[in-house]
């Protein structure tokens, strides 16, 4: 199966982190998998044994941001046909946007997957990049949440349809829970430390 990982950008943040996990996954699976970053300006580095195409160097604002990412749609659609992919999976809302646009009107499209790992924070109710964000993931074939409530937040919203999401939640890797030979000597504790994750 050729699959091509479409990811917003590269960084240090949980999406980028399980993507990398799914791109390993993948490739020890037998797929063949390319990485396509719509901005490189946080690097490449840890997709391999995969390919990395970069589309943008770098995110900018404004008109000539926006006339970028319509270029950078064109590059995509370029990619995602040319390359006979089976499955193109967005990942970060730009990939969200760009992938299901890039592949209308694809005589041979890709089985387009999104996948969402949060509440929509990135979105304001009214917006424009809401109404088009929610376009694109009608046009999406089947949308993966990282947990129940959101995967209940996106469908509350009418952005994903019951019957074409999946949860899944976030993959650990077995090297984190690993016993360390490091000792950490703790000579005085002051106050309590507390972490929370949603």
């Amino acid at each position: 199966m050729r699959v091509a990982i479409v990811l917003g950008r590269n960084g240090l943040g949980g999406s980028e982190s399980q993507t990398k996990i799914l791109v390993r996954g993948l490739v020890a699976a037998g797929s063949d998998v390319d990485v396509i970053l719509i901005e490189g300006d946080g690097g490449t580095d840890g997709f391999a044994p995969a390919d990395v195409h970069v589309l943008l160097p770098r995110r900018q604002g404004g008109i000539v941001g926006f006339i970028k990412l319509i270029g950078a749609m064109i590059a995509l659609r370029r990619r995602l046909r040319g390359n006979r992919y089976d499955v193109a999976h967005a990942i970060m809302a730009r990939a969200y946007v760009l992938v299901p646009f890039a592949t209308a009107l694809s005589w041979r499209r890709p089985r387009i997957v999104a996948w969402r790992r949060n509440e929509g924070i990135h979105l304001r109710k009214r917006s424009i990049a809401a109404g088009i964000e929610r376009i694109a993931s009608r046009m999406t074939d089947h949308i993966i949440c990282n947990s129940n409530s959101v995967r209940k937040y996106w469908i509350d919203r009418g952005y994903v349809r019951l019957q074409k999401s999946t949860v899944v939640p976030n993959a650990l890797e077995q090297w984190r829970f690993e016993q360390s030979d490091d000792t950490i000597a703790v000579r005085h504790v002051v106050g309590r430390i507390v972490a929370v994750g949603v």
